[in-house]
């Protein structure tokens, strides 16, 4: 489907708009880049934060290049990371037989070991396939998560998205924990999300309930337009 010059130059426009909000409102500096290696020094800095987005990669077996991914980070004025979150691009027939399986996971060779979920049997998940675009470990540091970041920084990773790839549904997973429940079960935008699976999360072989949200990229494309046509300073697309 084609995108259209007009939607995408009003999508270029919206990202700017959130770049010159974070700098604004909240004095962060957005950048972007393809380079694992450097994605991988920023994930070591910030170890040990919770993020209530799970990772749509993994480090040890997913094949990362600027094929299928990009990533970006905020950064304060005295250059520390405030934020980051990782976009990566997966071709699917089926993203939930993909995920039961443990394809999402591992581009390597088949690791008896990784474990996989017990999916709940979910009707309002509708059918998700095409070119999924995971949104994978969004994290903002826990001093400034009161700050409503995301709600900025979310949409405009949507909207460069659209432009750097041809997807057709955009998804994240999250982690049903305390924090999910205490806000309805929608984050960053979203407005659906349903429970996926329980039992363990691969490849990383713990115990976790995980809910899946996802949006089509004319919901995405509608939603920012509105916005823009409104004048609205709301960009929880």
């Amino acid at each position: 489907m084609r995108l259209g010059i007009q939607v995408g130059k009003d999508l270029w426009a919206f990202a700017r708009q959130c770049r010159e909000r974070l700098k604004a409102e909240h004095g962060l500096t957005y950048s972007a880049s393809v380079d694992v290696n450097e994605l991988m020094r920023t994930v070591a800095l910030v170890k040990g934060e919770e993020t209530n987005i799970t990772s749509s990669f993994h480090p040890g077996s997913s094949v990362l290049n600027e094929a299928n991914f990009w990533w970006s980070k905020l950064v304060d004025e005295k250059g520390g990371t405030v934020a980051y979150t990782v976009h990566r691009l997966i071709p699917t027939d089926d993203l939930i037989e993909d995920y039961a399986l443990g394809r999402l996971f591992s581009d390597g060779a088949p690791d008896l070991d990784m474990g996989l979920p017990t999916m709940v049997d979910n009707t309002r998940i509708p059918p998700i396939a095409g070119r999924v675009l995971f949104a994978g470990g969004l994290w903002v540091t826990k001093r400034r998560r009161d700050e409503g970041i995301p709600r900025v920084y979310s949409p405009m990773g949507q909207a460069l998205s659209l432009i750097r790839f041809n997807w057709d549904y955009f998804v994240i997973l999250q982690k049903m924990n305390d924090e999910y429940h205490r806000r309805g079960g929608i984050g960053y935008g979203f407005k659906r999300s349903e429970w996926l699976s329980t039992g363990v999360y691969p490849p990383h072989g713990y115990v976790l309930d995980i809910a899946i949200a996802w949006k089509s990229r004319q919901e995405l494309i509608d939603d920012i337009l509105g916005k823009m046509n409104t004048g609205s300073k709301n960009t929880d697309a």
